[in-house]
């Protein structure tokens, strides 16, 4: 049996996300050799998550059940020129926590093609181990777009 090393996607904020066949991490890179988890989903269960990373979301204490979220989103946003990768969570959670969205991870250099290949693969990945839909939400038209180039794998 191969034993592959997982995908490791750098997004901002030393935010670091590997993919894996065992599921879907996003880690805190903090800078140092060691990274710390943050929220993680194995195929088939909930997205867990440590309080640090939960508790300033206002996300419920045990982490987030599938009918907890409606889709995995990751979308565009001109006045800042960021990708965002996040979650729409279910109305009942919403309105208990104040906000729909839920922001995961983002890619902030318009200028980098293999951010938006990144943030698709991370996006495309989590939505996989959640087994929720994905909403890719591009720029409007006229609004700054990121560079276009070679499409993602």
């Amino acid at each position: 049996m191969e034993n592959h090393a997982p995908a490791r996607i750098l997004a901002t904020d030393q935010r670091l996300i590997e993919i894996s066949p065992d599921g879907w991490r996003l880690l805190s890179a903090n800078g140092g050799a060691e990274s710390t988890v943050l929220a993680e989903a194995a195929p088939g269960a909930n997205l867990q998550y440590r309080a640090t990373f939960g508790s300033p979301l206002r996300l419920p204490e045990h982490g987030l059940a599938a009918t907890d979220i409606e889709r995995v989103v990751l979308g565009w946003s001109a006045p800042d020129d960021t990708s965002h990768l996040g979650l729409i969570l279910n109305p009942a959670l919403a309105e208990a926590r104040g906000s729909r969205w839920c922001g995961l991870a983002r890619w902030s250099d318009p200028t980098a093609e293999a951010h938006r290949c990144d943030a698709t693969e991370a996006g495309r990945a989590l939505a996989l181990t959640l087994a929720r839909p994905l909403a890719i939400v591009p720029p409007r038209v006229g609004e700054a777009r990121p560079a276009a180039g070679a499409a993602c794998r």
